[in-house]
């Protein structure tokens, strides 16, 4: 759905239930939003960003609240990946070691200081998920142009129901 409405970043994992947790939450230019990682294991989870440009520095904003807050980032583009260490508590410009390409860009958590909570439906300790407010590359959000019309022709890519695909045509208008 991320390409349907135009978002130039997908993830691989966001808090279930809750679709405005997802990667693009944070790219968007604002920090009342986030990318909220799972329960469970917030290390390993990444989102991809397909860009247009080079960044030579960066950023990273984490709400406050019950999260693992982020320690460290791996950044991977065509040439290779650069390792981030990052300090939640204070959020600062972090000058990358080499300039990183925003054509095809990875951003994976690496790290992240683990806090937990009871899962209130096993009884067990469990890991909080981390949570990115926004990513800053070169002082600017690479920013999402949020589609005012979403008009498309009958299509049978978005959705699949017991390994059938179903055909569906998607129209809406923002707001």
């Amino acid at each position: 759905l991320a390409a349907l409405l135009g978002e130039n970043v997908s993830d691989d994992g966001h808090l279930t239930g809750v679709p405005a947790a997802r990667g693009a939450a944070a790219l968007d230019g604002d920090t009342a939003t986030s990318w909220i990682t799972p329960f469970g294991e917030p290390t390993g989870h990444r989102l991809t960003l397909s860009g247009s440009s080079t960044a030579s520095t960066l950023s990273v904003t984490q709400p406050e609240g019950d999260f693992s807050p982020v320690t460290e980032l791996d950044l991977t583009d065509a040439d290779g990946t650069v390792s981030v260490s990052i300090v939640p508590t204070s959020p600062g410009v972090i000058q990358l070691p080499r300039a990183m390409s925003l054509d095809e860009l990875t951003i994976e958590i690496t790290g992240v200081d683990p806090r937990t909570t009871i899962d209130r439906r096993f009884g067990e300790p469990i890991v909080l998920p981390a949570a990115i407010s926004e990513i800053v590359f070169d002082g600017a959000s690479p920013g999402l142009a949020p589609v005012e019309t979403i008009t498309a022709e009958c299509r049978s890519d978005l959705v699949e129901l017991d390994g059938r695909r179903v055909l569906q045509e998607v129209r809406g208008r923002d707001r």
